[in-house]
């Protein structure tokens, strides 16, 4: 059950009242599992250059890692609805088994990344469902998007979601730009330029992020058979992209 700290009897922030076992699998049973396992940390140990820092990886270290993933996914989730709580909006899930399942997915995907944006985004995403008890199967697609998008990915993605229509001859299209298009230079305003937006980001990365969103449905190549473009030159976001971006909306109802 989500509820506040007032509810529990302390005053601050809401908090999420979790099973005792649900934090600390996630943070130690790999090392847990790896600490006794002699034969195998000797061979660890023995490769040479690395197999020394790895072995203090597994024993612990990215335990502790772990732990302070989750502290902070935890803390930024519990700010998030306290702030709601204090607009007026009641906050109270009752315990069942879809509940479980998309707790246990946001903790153990706040315990794999290392970026504090993507835990925003997770903190996003359980906010919204624990404010407006959408269905189910609706929130966990979306934590499953966000698992397969890196950082960089859900930057572009948000670029190309909240982009200006574009002149002729685009007909008002939102789109953007990933490689050099000369019909775009016609347009006003242009398309916005993703190596303009993303200045210190490569080509080549920059074209891999591009193409993974493309395969997942998020954005279509817009360009390719019209206007004379090539493929991954133009891309427009889609409906899927959309329903994806009110999920991370902290605007959102």
């Amino acid at each position: 059950m989500i509820m506040s700290e007032a509810e529990k009897g302390g005053p601050g922030t809401a908090a999420m009242d979790l099973p005792e076992d649900a934090l600390a699998p996630l943070a130690t049973r790999a090392s847990a599992y790896y600490e006794p396992l002699f034969a195998l940390r000797a061979l660890i140990q023995a490769i040479p250059g690395i197999g020394g820092t790895i072995d203090t990886i597994l024993a612990g270290l990215g335990a502790r890692w772990q732990a302070e993933r989750l502290e902070s996914f935890l803390r930024i989730l519990s700010e998030r609805l306290a702030r709601l709580e204090a607009t007026g909006v009641r906050i109270s899930l009752e315990p069942s088994e879809p509940l479980y399942d998309f707790v246990r997915l946001a903790l153990e995907q706040a315990a794999r990344t290392r970026s504090e944006q993507k835990r925003q985004d997770l903190a996003t995403i359980v906010t919204h469902q624990a404010s407006a008890t959408k269905g189910w199967d609706d929130a966990e697609a979306a934590m499953s998007v966000l698992s397969e998008l890196s950082e960089f990915d859900v930057a572009v993605l948000t670029t190309a979601v909240h982009a200006d229509p574009c002149g002729d001859p685009f007909l008002g299209v939102r789109g953007v730009l990933v490689d050099e298009w000369k019909p775009a230079d016609r347009a006003t305003p242009p398309p916005i330029d993703l190596r303009g937006r993303f200045p210190g980001v490569p080509a080549h990365a920059l074209k891999m992020s591009a193409s993974r969103l493309v395969s997942r449905g998020l954005l279509h190549d817009e360009g390719i058979g019209k206007w004379g473009g090539r493929a991954m030159t133009f891309l427009i976001a889609t409906d899927l992209a959309d329903w994806f971006s009110g999920w991370i909306s902290r605007d959102a109802g």
